[in-house]
């Protein structure tokens, strides 16, 4: 277990410095791609307040996204992402969320994320 929890903060250093690149490339599909990774990390080791910030970076770029104004390294773009890869980044992102809020007692909130992934993807 050691050796795992080793292994997964060494990954969390690289998609840090990964997020940072792909910040100046401005690649959004992988840099959602890494911010996922990170949230499945955290929650391997129970750092649930993290899972929770992450998947709220990852909701209100989703966000951005869909309201096709995106300002990413200062520059305003309209990124080519499929609808249906966001709807699935999205019910993905929640129910990360949602049981990272059951993990840390916050039901109500827990609650709300599921019955949003399930009213975006039934």
């Amino acid at each position: 277990a050691m050796i795992k929890q080793l292994k997964i903060k060494e990954a969390l250093e690289n998609y840090s410095k990964c997020l940072k690149l792909l910040e100046e490339v401005e690649d959004i599909q992988e840099y959602l791609a890494i911010l996922q990774n990170q949230c499945v990390c955290y929650q391997k080791i129970d750092k649930f307040d993290d899972v929770l910030s992450t998947c709220i970076r990852i909701l209100k770029l989703v966000n951005r996204i869909e309201s096709k104004v995106l300002e990413f390294g200062g520059k305003k773009d309209t990124p080519t992402i499929d609808k249906d890869e966001l709807k699935k980044i999205s019910v993905r992102t929640l129910v990360r969320r949602a049981n990272a809020y059951i993990k840390t007692s916050q039901y109500y909130n827990a609650k709300s994320d599921l019955e949003k992934a399930y009213e975006i993807s039934p």
